[in-house]
């Protein structure tokens, strides 16, 4: 979530601006006296008070989204390093601490430990609008909002494990960035929006994808190559789902020319082979494994193999579902979805909302045999 948020609420709200009231006050004539001035002021005055109170939790759990973003210094898109269920929960350039202990009873509200200069705790269910309003557009299917927002509680269970509170810097370290979607709230629209996503959480509260009694890794994406992955032993939950409506997306083919030399030195920074020469290196290039889903497993390129993985992050590639030809004297890349393509498709999600299907039943689609229980209960 960008910084400018904050900006535009302010200005909005009128939060930051010069006031306008007493401009103009020796003028307004017999009808308005100056008192009603002061009245006006004094009604003002209460009502800025109370719209700071108003957006300061929202204020509070967004920040948090902009200061990884920062302190990683991408940007939306970036790829994945180290393999996909290394990275975590989101298709991420870093690394993901294992958590995975099951949730324990009750014993009082789980919290999140404030950083960054922040002093204090959040619980669970205030912390979630934020995060959520960062992960998913806010105009989709409410059913999809819905899904996310159990997505995100989800992480969030299985990273404390046992624990009642949780540091954020913990949470959500600094070498993980957002990359997988477009969530925000920069339209005018923003306070409609806003209480969408409150509304979905609200209506999800406590609710956790449980697998064998212990909270799945949530893995999603923003738009499958046309199907999901399956995962790996960790994984067991993550089947192959038919998400061929991720077709129809904005942004599904991405096409990109590349000049051999360009295309030559960012193969050869993966390091694991001699030189390769640009005017040889697009006959060198073999894909020798794809995966039921479509996406890269393993390529040849020279007298080395990488993962479809470690050439997605060398090309800044949106996915690993791609083919790779020689055309008129460059080399092409043509790449399908966005996103790791593992779990829940958010452009999956909203069609199936808008088809009717309850947040439960896509969430059921996308991860199989899982629970989605009250843990806590």
């Amino acid at each position: 979530m960008r910084h400018f948020l904050l900006r535009r609420h302010g200005k909005e709200s009128g939060i930051g601006k010069e006031s306008d009231i007493g401009k103009g006050s020796d003028i307004r004539g017999d009808s308005e006296p100056r008192s009603s001035g002061k009245k006006n002021a004094g009604i003002r005055f209460w009502a800025v008070l109370a719209a700071v109170f108003l957006i300061f939790p929202y204020i509070t759990s967004l920040i948090w989204s902009y200061r990884i973003r920062e302190s990683a210094g991408l940007e939306r898109g970036e790829p994945l390093i180290g393999g996909i269920f290394g990275a975590g929960w989101w298709d991420a350039d870093g690394r993901q601490e294992e958590n995975s202990g099951e949730a324990g009873s009750r014993t009082g509200e789980r919290r999140i430990c404030l950083g960054g200069g922040r002093k204090g705790y959040m619980n669970i269910e205030e912390y979630l609008p934020g995060l959520v309003a960062g992960q998913i557009p806010a105009e989709y299917e409410m059913e999809a909002i819905k899904a996310q927002a159990i997505i995100a509680r989800t992480y969030i269970y299985r990273r404390m494990g046992d624990d009642r509170e949780i540091a954020e810097s913990r949470l959500f370290p600094a070498d993980i960035a957002e990359t997988e979607t477009e969530g925000g709230l920069d339209r005018e629209d923003f306070s409609e929006m806003y209480e969408k996503i409150c509304r979905a959480v609200k209506e999800t509260e406590g609710l956790v994808l449980m697998y064998e009694g212990k909270p799945v890794d949530p893995l999603f994406h923003r738009i499958s190559a046309g199907a999901t992955r399956t995962g790996d032993e960790a994984h067991p939950y993550l089947q192959p789902a038919d998400s061929s409506y991720d077709m129809e997306a904005e942004g599904f083919l991405s096409v990109r020319d590349w000049e051999p030399a360009e295309f030559a030195e960012r193969i050869g920074a993966l390091g694991g082979t001699g030189r390769i020469s640009p005017d040889r290196v697009a006959d060198s290039i073999q894909i020798v494994e794809k995966d039921d889903a479509g996406y890269v497993e393993q390529i040849q390129i020279g007298t080395h193999i990488y993962t479809g993985e470690q050439v997605r992050t060398a090309l800044e590639l949106p996915s690993a579902a791609f083919s790779v030809r020689e055309h008129e004297g460059k080399i092409q890349t043509v790449c399908r979805g966005i996103g790791h393509g593992l779990g829940l498709s958010q452009y999956g999600a909203d069609h199936m909302a808008s088809e009717g299907k309850t947040a439960r039943e896509i969430l059921e689609y996308y991860y199989k045999n899982v629970e989605i229980i009250l843990p806590e209960s």
